[in-house]
């Protein structure tokens, strides 16, 4: 943090007079005021650097726990994708097995109603 200090103010002498040395003094002051406020920016950079290089390992962690999760999705999608073919197949066959199976009860139906038929014939004939 930058701690603002107080402005440096020429200050005359009693003669009202400022001398080389006063003002070389003040001047090497303000420099090493300056100096150190630069420092202190310095330190205050590198620990957001330090916080960005945290930030940066925190992101790559939670990058590496996306892609195993995108993994996990993809090999669901996967086992899903099977069972699901798995499903359709045997539908399939309970499909086909009941359109063989209505085929079969239309042949027996009209077999039952042939017999029937020539039944009440032979019943007609006799009486």
């Amino acid at each position: 943090m930058i701690k603002k200090k107080p402005k440096m103010t020429l200050k005359k002498s009693d003669d009202n007079q400022m001398t080389l040395e006063k003002l070389a003094t003040l001047t090497q002051q303000g420099f090493l005021e300056l100096k150190s406020d630069i420092n202190e920016v310095k330190v205050d950079l590198n620990e957001v650097k330090v916080d960005l290089n945290e930030v940066k390992v925190d992101l790559n962690e939670v990058k590496a726990d996306l892609n195993s999760v995108k993994n996990d999705l993809v090999d669901f999608k996967d086992e899903m994708s099977g069972h699901l073919d798995n499903i359709h197949g045997q539908l399939k066959d309970l499909n086909e097995g009941n359109t063989f199976s209505y085929a079969e009860y239309r042949r027996q139906e009209k077999t039952l109603i042939n017999h029937e038929t020539r039944l009440s014939k032979l019943e007609k004939s006799k009486v």
